[in-house]
């Protein structure tokens, strides 16, 4: 960026010629269009001993807008992983509650056979069933 001078109440930009290296005063106005709209197809400049020049890159705005558009998409990825666990965690839910009414109603969750007395029957049958899986889970 450019040093900036005030010079009769006017304000102006210092810059360097990059082909020639000569020093020269042009007014902010026109450094501010050379900023806005940037490359070969942008505002170019002249230098006084006639070499043009432009800058180059992404103006701050353009930045800006790259920044917000990134910003956008991570939080729809994190919007769809959301919705996602939802969907799983109410999966789980229903398969809970599933189990629990076939349970309540007698029937077996391993063998699929009605009982009279299901807990006598797990304990004989099926004594692995009630032991808790402990799983750790690394985070």
């Amino acid at each position: 960026m450019a040093e900036h001078l005030s010079v009769n109440g006017a304000s102006y930009a210092l810059v360097n010629c990059y082909s020639c290296g000569v020093f020269y005063l042009i007014p902010d106005i026109i450094e501010k269009a050379a900023l806005e709209r940037r490359g070969p197809n942008g505002r170019t400049v002249y230098c006084p001993n006639g070499h043009e020049w432009y800058y180059v890159g992404q103006t701050e705005a353009e930045k800006l807008r790259q920044e917000r558009d990134r910003l956008q998409q991570r939080l729809a990825q994190k919007d769809d992983e959301i919705a996602e666990k939802a969907r799983e965690v109410s999966a789980a839910k229903g398969q809970i509650t599933k189990l629990k009414k076939r349970a309540s109603a007698g029937t077996c969750p391993c063998c699929n056979r009605t009982f009279q007395n299901m807990a006598t029957h797990m304990r004989k049958q099926h004594p692995d069933f009630s032991k808790p899986d402990l799983k750790v889970v690394a985070s």
